[in-house]
């Protein structure tokens, strides 16, 4: 017989290592999931075990949500992706059962378990930081691809949270070195996010840093620091409204008469294009104003070994990307205006560049462009296929034209999939085949396999932890839960085992202290 003492180092150690586990995908997180399990298994004392099983609310919250899944399966016809979805699933109950039902952590454990996933983040961030760079063979043709290990939502949350966690280190200890090399680890994570274009986490992090301060405001009760407070909260809000006013300028025309004036010939005597239905302008210039297809062929042809028809991995046109590069430095888009791009210029196109700006904006402000433009597409009733934003709200429009036809219970557990694809086809959706995926909105997809009872009872249950009164909560399970709940609006976290692991391991975590650890 194992000493009960033992059980617990090796319960801890599990606990650790799954910490680590989430952040290299399901083969390497299923290990000491499994070891959890056995241990819990042959520790025994069920007694006790059944006794927390019975008293612990969010227990029962979690396995009712379960419960639901598994309901959802009685009017469902896709049995097969039923049961799939339903193993996924399966940490909503498991982790809870295990953890709640284990003696509670202790302020000591949890920062072990925190290091532990800390340190893997650091880990990934750096090795996926040189793949980005290209030291690392990792080839890849998107930046989300540089996340080689997990979806890089997934892991732009994991990095959120990291980040958190340092903040709290840093105000729990007093050594300065620990302090200073926190520091430093955050200006990375902040960094690296900055660089790879992980909007979503970044999005998370504001809005709970902004939550961390006014938390710290209230608590300090003195009007003129609140009254800074407000005053911040009202520049940030202009500073947001202008930042999008001047993002959505770079894709409207320019309103000087000189600029956008249609040429009918080109100085070798060949006629010009101007298509005035496609609106998309860069720097203020229209992309299809002034083009000559015939000469731009062969002058790009000349200079470039990419063809002019190439497909890109998109799935876009290539010739699209030049005439809007070129539009970006307002050439016409003939012989004369290729001659006029440099090798760099060439090279640029050939990387995907659409405007010669885009090379002096990189990271954040980059991805803030994108979405600049497809925000701008959406106003102009474009193709939504291979844009994040726009295809997002595609997603959505689906989503809830099929909670319109099953209102109540929805279309049950396994026909979320089959759904959507037959509702893409009513409603004869722009989307290419390959891009008709799910809401990626997680409440929508609750809505649509359960309908809008599962939505409430399902919203209640979830967030239920918020209402448990307990002074065993982690101080950072309220900014753990707001990056948990905005991640729910942009993508179907609990959809994945990366992703339901993550949401259900640190609530567990967070929920199952020993003893008070609010600052």
């Amino acid at each position: 017989m194992i000493k009960p003492k033992y059980h617990h180092l090796i319960y801890i150690s599990t606990l650790c290592a799954i910490a680590v586990g989430l952040l290299f995908g399901k083969a390497i997180l299923s290990i000491p999931m499994i070891l959890l399990s056995i241990n819990w298994i042959f520790e025994g004392n069920f007694k006790y075990k059944l006794q927390q099983i019975i008293s612990s609310k969010l227990l029962i919250c979690y396995a009712i949500i379960f419960l639901i899944h598994l309901l959802g399966m009685l009017y469902t016809s896709d049995t097969s992706y039923g049961w799939h979805d339903l193993q996924i699933k399966l940490p909503i109950l498991i982790i809870p059962l295990i953890i709640y039902s284990s003696t509670k952590i202790s302020k000591n454990e949890t920062k072990l378990i925190l290091y532990f996933h800390l340190f893997s983040v650091l880990i990934c961030t750096l090795y996926c930081f040189a793949v980005y760079k290209g030291y690392a063979k990792h080839p890849f043709l998107d930046l989300r691809e540089t996340s080689v290990f997990i979806s890089h939502i997934r892991f732009a949350l994991n990095i959120a949270l990291s980040i958190m966690a340092l903040c709290y280190f840093i105000f729990e200890y007093r050594n300065k070195f620990l302090q200073a090399l926190f520091g430093v680890i955050i200006i990375w994570f902040l960094y690296y996010m900055q660089k790879i274009e992980l909007a979503t986490g970044i999005v998370c992090l504001c809005i709970v840093l902004m939550v961390f301060i006014l938390k710290k405001t209230l608590s300090i009760q003195k009007m003129s620091v609140l009254s800074s407070f407000l005053i911040l909260f009202i520049v940030i809000l202009i500073y947001g409204f202008l930042k999008l006013q001047s993002g959505l300028k770079m894709y409207e025309p320019s309103q000087d008469p000189n600029d956008n004036i249609q040429l009918k010939n080109t100085v070798n005597g060949n006629n010009y294009q101007n298509d005035a239905m496609y609106s998309i302008c860069e720097n203020g210039h229209y992309a299809e104003y002034n083009v000559c297809e015939k000469e731009l062929r062969e002058a790009w042809e000349l200079r470039s070994k990419i063809a002019y028809d190439h497909i890109d991995h998109f799935q876009n046109i290539f010739k699209y990307t030049i005439y809007r590069y070129m539009a970006s430095k307002n050439l016409t888009k003939d012989s004369v205006g290729v001659s006029k791009l440099s090798n760099q210029d060439i090279k640029n196109i050939e990387l995907g560049y659409t405007n010669f700006k885009h090379l002096y904006t990189r990271g954040i402000n980059h991805k803030w462009r994108e979405v600049m433009f497809e925000f701008h597409n959406y106003t102009q009733n474009c193709n939504p296929s291979g844009h994040s934003l726009l295809m997002r709200l595609e997603f959505w429009k689906t989503a809830i034209q099929i909670i319109k036809k099953h209102p109540w219970f929805g279309v049950g557990t396994g026909d979320v999939k089959s759904a959507f694809k037959r509702m893409y086809i009513e409603t004869k959706s722009r989307l290419d085949i390959r891009w008709r995926l799910r809401s990626h909105n997680q409440f929508l997809t609750i809505t649509v396999a359960f309908g809008i009872t599962g939505f409430i009872l399902f919203s209640a249950l979830f967030l239920m932890p918020l209402f448990i009164k307990s002074n065993s909560k982690h101080s950072l399970f309220l900014f753990f839960f707001i990056i948990v709940c905005i991640s729910f609006l942009t993508e179907d976290t609990l959809e994945s085992q990366a992703g339901v692991g993550y949401v259900m391991f640190f609530t567990t975590i967070f929920t199952h202290q020993k003893n008070k650890l609010d600052e």
